[in-house]
This record gives C-alpha cells, sequence and structure tokens, in this order.
C-alpha cells in the first residue's frame, strides 16, 4: 500500500467511514507491529501527539464502545506515527505477513482494490488528431469529409451529415478518410458509425471506419470484441475484417470476440451473418450459434447469444471458462495484469455484476472454484 492510500485509510478511521473489512486490516497490522516494528521516535511535540491520542479515542468510543479502546487507539496512532516518519511500508512482501484465510484475504483484497472500468475510449481523426472522449465536453467535437462528429448526450459518439460543409479531403488509400476509436484497458464506448449503426467496443479494442460509407458496401476493422446493431441496407453490406476472418451482413445484430491472444468468437443474435476468411470455409450463422475459430479451423455451436453480449449489459458471465480465460477478462475490464502463475485446469461458473470492486469478483471466484488470489499493485497473484 503507497503512502496516499494509508493516508486515505487513516482519514476513514478518523471520520468512521471504515468498512469492516478496513477496520479489521488496521487491527491485525497493528498485532503484526508489536512483534515486527523497531523502535519509533514519536512526534516531538505534544500538541500534536495530544491530537493523535484524542482522535484515536473519540473514534473508538464512537465506533466501538465496548472494544479495547488502548488496543484501536494504539493501531491508529502507530499508523500515524509510522506514516508521518516514513516508516511504514504497507507491503507483505516488507512486513513478513500474508493474508491466509479466506476472510484475511478478502479483508487485504478490500483496502488494496481495483475499481471497475468505465466509459472511456481516444478517438484518432483522419488527421492524426487525438481526442479523449471521456474528457471532452458534450456536443461537436470534430467535422471533417462532411460529417459532424458529435458526443451526445448519453456520452455517445455520432456521425451526422454536415449539409454545409466544402467537398471532403480524402486521405486513406481508397480515397476516403479514416477514424480510429480505441477503448483501453478498463473501457467501454458506444458509437453511432455514419451509416446509423451502432457499435459498443468492449475493454481493449479498437475499430478503424470510413467517415463517409462508400455506394458499394460499408466496411470496418475490428481488433478486441465488440457487438454490433448494424442498420439494414440491402445495396450495401456490412462488413467487419479482423486479422483472420470477414464477417459480412446486410442488417442485423452480432458480437465479434478477436483478442490477439483468444479464438475468434463470432456470435449471431438475430439476423444472418456469413463468415469467410483465406482460410476458412464460407458458413452462414443462424442466431443462437456461435463460430470459434481456432487453429484448427471453425467449430459451430449453439448457445445463449444473450450471454456471450452480456458483457455490453454490465455483466460478467461465465460457463465452465477457464480460470485462466476468466482472469485475462478482469484484467483487460480492472487494467490489471496477471503474475506468470501456473493456475490449475478448472473452470468457473457465475455471474457477476461487472460494477463490483475486483476484489468482490475474486471473492466469489475463489468460494466457486477454491483458487485464490490477491491484488498486488496492478497485478493479481495467486495466493
Amino acid at each position: 500500500m503507497t503512502e496516499k492510500e494509508v493516508a486515505e485509510l487513516l482519514r476513514k478511521y478518523r471520520s468512521g467511514e471504515c468498512s469492516p473489512e478496513e477496520l479489521a486490516f488496521m487491527e491485525r497490522w497493528y498485532a503484526d507491529l508489536e512483534q515486527n516494528a523497531p523502535d519509533l521516535t514519536y512526534p516531538h511535540s505534544a500538541e500534536a501527539h495530544e491530537k493523535v491520542w484524542q482522535e484515536a479515542l473519540a473514534r473508538h468510543a464512537l465506533m466501538h464502545p465496548k472494544k479495547n479502546t488502548a488496543y484501536i487507539w494504539a493501531a491508529a496512532a502507530t499508523i500515524t506515527i509510522l506514516l508521518a516518519t516514513g516508516i511504514l511500508y504497507f507491503n507483505t512482501g516488507r512486513s513478513g505477513h500474508s493474508p491466509q484465510s479466506s476472510e484475511e484475504l478478502y479483508a487485504y483484497n478490500k483496502v488494496h482494490d481495483r475499481l471497475p472500468g468505465s466509459s472511456k475510449a481516444v478517438l484518432t481523426l483522419a488527421n492524426g488528431e487525438e481526442i479523449l472522449l471521456n474528457d471532452s465536453t458534450k456536443g461537436t467535437i470534430a467535422q471533417q469529409s462532411g460529417m459532424i462528429i458529435t458526443k451526445n448526450a448519453k456520452g455517445q459518439l455520432t456521425y451526422t451529415i454536415d449539409n454545409h460543409a466544402p467537398a471532403a479531403n480524402s486521405t486513406g488509400t481508397d480515397g476516403k478518410s479514416y477514424n480510429t476509436i480505441r477503448t483501453p484497458n478498463g473501457g467501454q464506448y458506444q458509437v453511432y458509425l455514419p451509416d446509423g449503426s451502432l457499435v459498443i467496443l468492449n475493454a481493449a479494442s479498437s475499430l478503424r471506419y470510413p467517415v463517409t460509407f462508400n455506394s458499394n458496401n460499408r466496411s470496418v476493422e475490428l481488433s478486441g470484441e465488440a457487438y454490433f446493431e448494424i442498420t439494414q441496407d440491402v445495396r450495401r453490406p456490412f462488413l467487419v475484417v479482423s486479422s483472420t476472418q470477414t464477417v459480412k451482413v446486410l442488417g442485423t445484430h452480432f458480437n465479434i470476440s478477436c483478442y490477439p491472444d483468444e479464438n475468434i468468437k463470432t456470435t449471431l443474435a438475430e439476423g444472418s451473418i456469413l463468415l469467410t476468411g483465406p482460410h476458412l470455409p464460407s458458413k452462414t450463422l443462424k442466431p443462437g450459434q456461435q463460430a470459434i475459430q481456432t487453429a484448427s479451423g471453425l467449430q459451430v455451436v449453439t448457445i445463449d447469444a444473450d450471454e456471450a453480449s452480456a458483457w455490453k449489459d454490465g455483466l460478467f458471465i461465465f460457463r465452465k471458462t477457464p480460470v485462466k480465460t476468466v482472469l485475462r477478462q478482469l484484467c483487460r475490464w480492472y487494467d490489471m495484469e496477471t503474475a506468470d502463475i501456473a493456475l490449475p485446469d478448472i473452470t468457473f461458473d457465475g455471474e457477476i455484476p461487472k460494477d463490483q470492486p475486483l476484489s468482490e469478483l475474486l471473492n466469489v471466484i475463489a468460494e466457486n472454484s477454491h483458487v485464490k488470489f490477491k491484488i498486488a499493485g496492478k497485478k493479481i497473484i495467486r495466493q
């Protein structure tokens, strides 16, 4: 834990905002300090010393009237002194203390918690200018190639025709201007393309598309994961191009997951889509079918299409999902990394809201799969 995080924990204790887990963590830490901490130099100011005493006593009396006052005061005062003198280094590797029981690990992770992702992305215009969408105000963001690019009241990116614009300047090799929207780890974003189609980008994903579609087709390039609601246009098929496949549609709803470290999965919710690729046989999917592209070929299975795209509705749904795959999804959403650890060959089943802090999800996984994980900075470590 950093000095700033320790200061925040102490502030919460003083103001009576500590959760039971945070309070338990303070108490355990003080018990550990009693055995391991070096001799301390206390503040020279009697007034400052007395203030620490009184704050700790007052907070304890309010929160725990029947508990050992001296014990709780000592925990708060010791943490204050160690923080002030720079001695406190809240790290299990330094103190020698590592959470053992499930309850202790849960409390530890609550203190070191990571918040869930949110709506954020970067838009790169045809001229190379980058716009941080989560920081930009609502309204017109840019005007180019005869289109007005706007962030609407819901925070979505939209493209509308600018009837007063001069002739478009072409920048792409095919005579079109391209925009790219990218979500970081811990980000999602929604964009209405120039034809009115809605695309919802998952974390760590990017979509490259022309500012204006041509008269023959509507082609975009995807990396990562996205859900598509395509506006029907029988004259212009919609094409989604990923690393090794192309999806062709006229008007339909579907989900594509094509992260570099995973098999490509294409799931159809409604309508019809055609899968093609340089090393793939052409395949038409029906609603409720999912095509999984692996190194050995294409496999088509029947699944609940709503579950495949539940991420866009704020839900993690895992069905016999390998724990390693679960961790990859968590890392993308909470902007984390996994340490290079060996994991047992087990799967996890569960439905978990994505708006929960990371500690809650790790606790559910531990309870159901009996594999425990610890939050260590930006890494998830097997306990």
